[in-house]
């Protein structure tokens, strides 16, 4: 399973986040650049 998901993130980020992130990032580089953006969107939306 972590062979698959570390595969899964390279070709997300060569393929998806090319423009956003670096492609030498790590993981966590991704997740608080890309995901956690989502986060304080649903946060702030006061639904």
């Amino acid at each position: 399973m972590m062979v698959l998901g570390y595969n899964l993130l390279e070709c997300y980020k060569y393929d998806v986040a090319y423009d956003v992130v670096p492609t030498g990032a790590y993981a966590t580089t991704i997740r608080r650049r890309l995901i956690d953006i989502a986060g304080k969107i649903v946060r702030h939306s006061h639904c």
